[in-house]
């Protein structure tokens, strides 16, 4: 005999009400209306649904009508006048659910501003943070005026307008802002689109607008050359003076942390990491024993290189700083040091001006494109064309003379050291 608590009876509140709720889930029908039943989960909810295929479908599909109380059993707008409804859907194949999520996709669509997409897209992608905050500058300082409007609402005429006015002050600037909202719009167009139909109620981006009217983008190509690098050096050590002030105490000549602005930029000189590579560094990633130091390469991997003599000296000056911190270089913004040292040396330069400093140095100095990409952590396995570098092992101490030559070539350039080094290549001035 069956249990009698899984037998279909004719649905009537009271009895509905008291169904007990099991171990696990279980569903009772409705004799008093076909397709019609109740669910009943361990923790007590009884909710009232059809559970059948749509017409041309091998898949079920559960439509839910509503929780046990929401609506009366029988009358016009009651569960089992509900069911019927959604049963003849069904029939039709259609299938109710899907309907009503294109009705939610649509009035998402309909009101999602631009402020809320870049909100949920950089909290939803997987973009390391440092990327996501760029992004929100980039549209915050740019399309400012158009945070509150509705996506859809963004036309090509607009965007081309904009990238216009942009290109005027900074073109790379114009294709950078595009180019973040061509990604917000892509990724809400694939979010809400129908997987069925493939339709989406998020427009294509405006941005195809632009076609050929994107600004042509060129490498920076700028360094410090040996000749500026002992008045820029002399800089990084002149923003931690002090100097008498009018009660004759010594205030700083720097406002703000000139021992944090110099030891961090002579590391990521004498490093060529990139900005934040160098400021994510932590102390659990620095073994000033055995002179290495680890970064995390761009796919995730780990990449441990040498430190070299003045890297240690720079390294154990931040550890008696940072005592207790997590970083040695724990920096947010780096522009206000970075303008007060090019502005005090008369040698204007970027964070990224100094990596490729260092990249320039390392490449005269003839070491081989295998030592040098790992010098400067740049995957050497991407060139799919390249077979042997799959199998080129660079350790660590085969590293860690040509980083020495180049702290030596840097430190002698800038009137720091007097030793001996390789002789360099002359370069152009």
């Amino acid at each position: 005999m069956a249990d009698a608590k899984y037998t279909p009876f004719k649905f009537t509140l009271p009895r509905l009400e008291a169904l007990p709720s099991g171990a696990r889930p279980y569903e009772i029908a409705d004799t008093g209306q076909p397709g019609l039943s109740c669910r009943v989960l361990p923790s007590g909810v009884k909710t009232l649904q059809v559970h059948k295929r749509p017409a041309g479908s091998n898949r079920l599909v559960r439509v839910k009508i509503c929780e046990v109380g929401g609506l009366p059993i029988d009358g016009k707008n009651g569960a089992r006048a509900s069911a019927r409804d959604i049963l003849s859907s069904l029939a039709a194949g259609i299938n109710p659910n899907e309907e009503k999520r294109k009705q939610k996709a649509q009035e998402t669509a309909s009101v999602l501003t631009l402020r809320q997409a870049v909100k949920r897209y950089t909290e939803s992608v997987n973009i390391k943070p440092g990327t996501a905050q760029s992004y929100k500058a980039v549209i915050h300082n740019h399309l400012e005026k158009w945070l509150d409007l509705p996506l859809n609402s963004i036309t090509g005429s607009m965007v081309t307008t904009k990238h216009r006015e942009i290109s005027k002050k900074t073109p790379v600037a114009a294709n950078n802002t595009m180019r973040v909202l061509r990604a917000i719009f892509y990724h809400f167009q694939l979010e809400l689109e129908d997987d069925e139909t493939g339709e989406s109620p998020i427009q294509n981006s405006p941005t195809r607008k632009l076609r050929k009217k994107w600004n042509r983008e060129t490498r920076r190509q700028t360094y410090i050359k040996p000749d500026s690098l002992k008045d820029w050096w002399a800089a990084t050590e002149a923003i931690t003076e002090t100097r008498k002030g009018t009660k004759k105490e010594q205030v700083p000549v720097y406002q703000g942390d000139g021992m944090l602005g110099r030891d961090y930029l002579q590391f990521v000189i004498l490093t060529g990491l990139r900005r934040r590579e160098a400021s994510g560094l932590t102390w659990d990633r620095v073994d000033l024993k055995n002179r290495v130091f680890i970064v995390p390469t761009k796919n995730g991997d780990l990449l441990e290189l040498p430190l070299s003599d003045y890297l240690v000296d720079i390294l154990k000056r931040r550890k008696k700083i940072t005592k207790g911190k997590e970083r040695p270089f724990h920096i947010d913004e780096v522009r206000k040091f970075v303008t007060w040292v090019a502005n005090k040396s008369g040698v204007p330069f970027t964070i990224h001006d100094l990596r490729r400093t260092f990249i320039t140095y390392a490449e005269s100095m003839d070491f081989g494109a295998y030592t040098l990409k790992a010098l400067i952590n740049h995957r050497s396995g991407g060139d799919s064309n390249d077979v042997t570098a799959g199998y080129v092992v660079i350790t660590t101490e085969r590293l860690r003379k040509p980083m020495q030559q180049i702290t030596d070539f840097i430190l002698k350039q800038a009137d720091i050291r007097k030793t001996e080094v390789r002789n360099i290549k002359e370069m152009s001035s």
